[in-house]
């Protein structure tokens, strides 16, 4: 034998087959083991399959939601021009969703300029009725009248430092300030 060899070591039959059995009922652990991280793994990659779908639904339904209300700048350019006053801004996209036409175009459509034209007058009437007449204000009392009313002395003398009390005081003087 050459120097550099390990000596052999003697192994009887039993020890053979004792190691043997020992090692395939590691084996087979771990091959189980490895099976039940196998259908883990496949089990929640559908799950996660599964959310990002439902998550996809859902921002698609998000989207929608608000591009149904935007109104694009054309179109908030056109109400501007048109002058519709903001009262009637949501009539007027209501008319155009309805009617399956921008709202430019519904700007310029018969049945809408209808509407709004006596929406208008409405508006212009009611701002009439709500116009209350013109008050007017304290009534002038001429000099002569303030120096009368003091003349006949009691309650009528007014108390210094009020406005009735400066005027009798201009009266007095000729009325002139």
């Amino acid at each position: 034998m050459p120097p550099n060899m390990p000596e052999p070591i003697e192994v009887d039959a039993e020890t053979l087959e004792g190691e043997e059995g020992v090692e395939n009922e590691e084996l087979t652990k771990a091959q189980e083991l490895a099976k039940n991280q196998k259908i883990r793994a496949e089990k929640a990659e559908r799950e996660l399959k599964e959310l990002r779908a439902k998550h996809e639904k859902e921002e698609v339904k998000v989207e929608t939601k608000t591009n149904g209300d935007d109104i694009s700048q054309k179109d908030l350019l056109a109400i501007v021009r048109a002058d519709v006053h903001d009262d009637d801004v949501e009539r007027v996209i209501k008319f155009a969703k309805l009617e399956n036409i921008t709202i430019s175009e519904a700007l310029k459509h018969e049945d809408l300029k209808a509407i709004l034209s006596s929406r208008s007058e409405a508006r212009r009437s009611a701002e009439a009725m709500n116009v209350k007449p013109a008050r007017s204000g304290a009534p002038k009392v001429s000099p002569e009248a303030i120096i009368a009313q003091v003349s006949k002395g009691g309650e009528h003398i007014p108390k210094a430092g009020t406005a009735e009390a400066e005027a009798l005081f201009w009266a007095r003087r000729g009325g002139k300030r």
